[in-house]
């Protein structure tokens, strides 16, 4: 039977580790020290909600009370970011850089996916154009991590790809974390560069992570895959809503429950130093879907 996870308390928690001058006023129990970061993806992406009749993009005022962490999406190498930037930054925010699409094209269906990326034959120069336009605010006091690229092993990024872009970075801006996310289904393949500092896994439909066998073996995987000892866990939270999950019996708000399951196997495990809800703002994958602001 399909399983999963649904919406979010925000108030679930008080995160540690915040900005300099930067607090929550949220009511809640407060996090274990080894949670550092909490946030969402397709915050700040240039996407409008189809639920709502504002003509949004921009939704940073939303989740800053209850975030420290952001996704910040790039689509060229001339995206200025700065104004966004500042803007989280104000909001006690550090902005997750999308940097795909600086570094990465779609080529073909020749992957195991059916989605094929390849690195760009120009990325030098596409990372050096975005650089000179936003390197003001390129630092970690800005910049909570380089996010390099969505599934690489899934979408036929090689180590050779993933390694150069993550040297590239380490090189121009060390203090900056860098992460990425991989599919479950691609785990075994994996291969970590040393330079990355966070690294996590999606998986959807699972409603108690914490006791699920295969979501925990996954999770082992993952943490079998890491190159260095210092490498930390983030952990990716399904906190959306999709027709199929209805016809499994869940309504929208029977998520909410869910997520502190993830939530408390987040709590038990030292590794993981932060958790990314996918995702804030809905109807991305498909018009029905739900995002919790929904």
């Amino acid at each position: 039977m399909l399983q999963f996870v649904i919406r979010y308390k925000i108030a679930i928690f008080i995160l540690t580790s915040l900005l300099i001058n930067c607090r929550f006023d949220v009511q809640g129990q407060k996090a274990p020290d080894h949670l550092q970061y909490f946030g969402f993806a397709l915050v700040d992406v240039l996407w409008d909600d189809p639920h709502d009749a504002a003509a949004t993009t921009n939704y940073i005022e939303e989740v800053d009370s209850f975030s420290n962490i952001a996704q910040l999406g790039i689509y060229s190498p001339t995206d200025n970011i700065i104004s966004r930037t500042q803007k989280m930054n104000s909001l006690c925010v550090k902005p997750l850089l999308s940097l795909q699409s600086i570094f990465f094209e779609y080529v073909d269906t020749n992957s195991i996916s059916g989605v094929n990326y390849d690195l760009s034959a120009d990325y030098v120069e596409r990372w050096e154009t975005f650089k000179a336009i936003n390197n003001s605010i390129l630092n970690e006091n800005n910049i909570g991590a380089f996010y390099l690229v969505d599934e690489p092993y899934w979408t036929g990024v090689t180590y050779t790809e993933l390694s150069a872009v993550s040297d590239l970075l380490n090189t121009d801006y060390p203090d900056i974390p860098q992460f990425f996310v991989e599919a479950y289904l691609a785990l075994e393949d994996l291969i970590i560069p040393e330079t990355v500092d966070w690294v996590g896994f999606d998986k959807y439909g699972v409603y108690y992570p914490n006791l699920d066998t295969d979501y925990l073996n996954d999770l082992e995987t993952l943490k079998s895959k890491r190159s260095t000892p210092q490498q930390k866990i983030v952990l990716i939270i399904d906190d959306q809503w999709l027709p199929l999950y209805g016809l499994a019996g869940y309504a929208p708000e029977d998520i909410e429950g869910m997520v502190e399951n993830y939530y408390n196997l987040a709590v038990a495990d030292t590794s993981i130093i932060g958790l990314i809800g996918y995702l804030w703002a809905g109807g991305l994958d498909e018009p029905e879907q739900l995002g919790v602001r929904n």
